[in-house]
């Protein structure tokens, strides 16, 4: 079957992943990766989930699978037992971690709020898992994506420690590079010990 027989039976049957194709293909062409990025950031989601799942030995499930969820913008996966929650980015080129979000009083405290986006306050999650493709060429190639995930106090801001910083800085990205499966095992672990040990009463 040729690239033209799948678009064709993709056409016919799933036109809306024919034209999420011609999209993808047409931003790609223009070298458009802020509106590739809008239209990866749920598929990431998904892509990330899987990777958890093949690579660590965690079980994780959307924000909006989870039951217990009271708000829909603190995190993206968690862990089924609640413990571990993730926030999935997909980025190209800057490590930004702001996100959008109605400009409240609350959210323009402490120079939480700039420019039209709002910073994480320190809590929200527990890692922040980076999705990155190595190219433009390769944006699509979900498989070739580095996947880094950076523990929460790497991205802390030293001058407003109440929030995060506004991007991830290289050198902490490169730091974290490789050691996703470690990152991610390790800091449920850490969380479970934490939980055991205040309900024994040692904190």
């Amino acid at each position: 079957m040729t690239e033209k027989d799948v678009m064709n039976w993709l056409l016919k049957n799933k036109p809306h992943v024919y034209y999420m194709n011609i999209a993808c293909d047409n931003f790609l062409e223009k070298r458009n990766i802020r509106e590739l990025g809008k239209l990866f950031s749920e598929v990431n989601e998904y892509v990330q989930k899987d990777w958890i799942h093949k690579n660590t030995n965690l079980i994780v499930v959307r924000n909006d699978d989870y039951n217990n969820s009271i708000i829909g913008f603190d995190y993206d996966l968690i862990t089924t037992d609640g413990l571990l929650k993730i926030q999935s980015k997909i980025r190209y080129n800057r490590l930004h971690i702001e996100q959008t979000r109605r400009p409240t009083r609350t959210n323009t405290l402490n120079n939480r709020s700039s420019s039209g986006y709002v910073r994480y306050a320190v809590g929200e999650s527990d890692v922040f898992l980076f999705s990155k493709p190595k190219s433009i060429e390769s944006y699509l190639d979900i498989n070739s994506w580095d996947i880094v995930a950076i523990p929460e106090y790497e991205l802390i801001d030293s001058n407003n420690p109440k929030f995060l910083r506004v991007s991830a800085p290289k050198k902490i990205y490169e730091k974290y590079l490789g050691k996703t499966k470690e990152v991610l095992e390790q800091t449920y672990l850490s969380k479970k010990v934490s939980i055991k040990n205040i309900e024994k009463g040692k904190l």
